[in-house]
């Protein structure tokens, strides 16, 4: 199994992010709403401690 890349899906979603940040429509203001959260989200979830056993890194 191929090993997750953090910085891969950091760039990503900081691209995404760019693409949608002035939304022309309602479904690009959605989308980049959407964007947001994952991003607080992942930003927390990065610097949270996790268990061994834990599937996030």
């Amino acid at each position: 199994m191929k090993k997750f890349n953090e910085d891969k899906f950091a760039a990503y979603l900081y691209q995404l992010t760019k693409n949608f940040e002035n939304p022309s429509n309602d479904y690009d203001e959605g989308a980049y709403e959407v964007l947001g959260r994952i991003c607080k989200a992942f930003d927390a979830a990065h610097y949270e401690e996790h268990d061994e056993d834990s599937n996030i890194n």
